[in-house]
């Protein structure tokens, strides 16, 4: 049987510290080399965001890492009952980039550590889903998680770099008679546009460019009223109009074909259980958004089929709607004891609720 093997891109050069191999009919180590390859993301864009450029001092500071973990001197765990906010002021914003930066590769390497320290040693002992697998995979998908969540963190506050309230007052206070920029135009022009749209949903229905016309002539009046803006052409408003109009129907039909996608993997995780091929980008997809709930519910929906074979219907109604994270820990945590699918999540037989009615 070909190994599956998984060859660290957190550097050009090879290290045997990140390098990963498992059986590729051992389902659940497949899904652990999987996490892996999301923790070298989420470490690659940690160091695009913060540095080092170098990849030798990446290297070096990975395995400092590594080891400060392998020797107990900083515990990963301790991360996970940190609430997640965000303070204005520059000292503030540099305070909180350290943080969330070490956070996040902190969680990550160790999502690496649980591999080649607990679950990776299991793989030539046992290759079904033990309990002994679910209590080494449960703190890997968790740590994976945060690292997501704190790499969030991160680039919110990268972008708010330059931007905070101490630094717009000091330029509001040098611009206060300037005239506004045509980008300061554009976004308040965007934001009526948006408001009138919602306020007017049937012009969803209409031509772009007539519903852009009738939306410039409605600002353009209102505009001669108040002096909102600088505007003194009603076609030049017009064109302007058109690009933002079609410009927000475009970013409207980019997230509703986003939605059916995800629809129709949630739709493919509920009613098949899918092939190896497939398992691995499924479980990719699952992983990479491991900061939200979808993660964690996918990985107690595939330990329930692997340990209980096909759910019953009542089941996976209850997951899809299942949307409480606390909840889904619980069951992860009741799974290595639990005899029947009534012991980790409760549910009442289709004829008992019948004859209970």
């Amino acid at each position: 049987m070909d190994p599956v093997r998984l060859t660290s891109q957190f550097t050009p050069a090879p290290s045997s510290l990140f390098t990963a191999s498992a059986p590729s009919d051992c389902h659940w180590a497949v899904f652990a080399i999987e996490l892996v390859q999301q923790a070298k993301a989420v470490t690659e864009r940690i160091f695009a965001l913060t540095g080092p450029a170098s990849p030798a001092a990446r290297e070096y500071q990975l395995r400092k890492v590594f080891e400060e973990i392998e020797v107990y001197s900083v515990d990963p765990r301790g991360d996970w009952d940190q609430e997640l906010s965000i303070q204005q002021g520059k000292r503030a914003i540099d305070n909180q980039l350290t943080h969330h930066g070490d956070i996040a590769l902190r969680q990550a390497v160790f999502v690496v550590y649980s591999w080649v320290k607990n679950l990776s040693p299991l793989v030539s002992m046992n290759r079904e889903w033990t309990s002994a697998v679910t209590a080494s995979l449960a703190p890997t998908v968790t740590a994976l998680k945060h690292a997501n969540r704190h790499l969030a963190m991160l680039e919110a506050l990268k972008n708010l770099e330059g931007k905070h309230y101490g630094v717009r007052a000091s330029k509001g206070g040098h611009a206060r008679h300037a005239r506004p920029s045509n980008k300061d135009t554009t976004l308040l022009l965007s934001t009526m546009v948006k408001g009138l749209l919602y306020n007017n949903p049937n012009w969803e229905k209409r031509d772009r460019t007539e519903v852009a016309d009738k939306l410039a002539e409605r600002i353009f009046a209102a505009n001669y009223e108040y002096q909102l803006l600088d505007i003194s052409s009603l076609k030049d408003l017009q064109a302007e109009l058109r690009d933002i109009v079609h410009s927000l129907r475009e970013k409207q039909q980019r997230a509703s074909e986003h939605q059916s996608r995800r629809r129709g993997l949630a739709y493919s995780l509920r009613h098949e259980f899918p092939r190896i091929e497939k398992n691995q980008q499924l479980e990719g997809e699952a992983a990479l958004t491991q900061g939200r709930i979808e993660g964690v519910r996918t990985v107690l929906i595939q330990q329930l089929q692997l340990r209980f074979g096909e759910l019953p219907k009542e089941i996976e109604a209850f997951m899809s709607q299942l949307s409480d994270l606390d909840a889904l820990q619980q069951y992860l945590v009741r799974l290595p004891n639990a005899k029947s699918l009534e012991d980790i999540v409760p549910y009442q037989p289709e004829g008992e609720t019948n004859q209970a009615n």
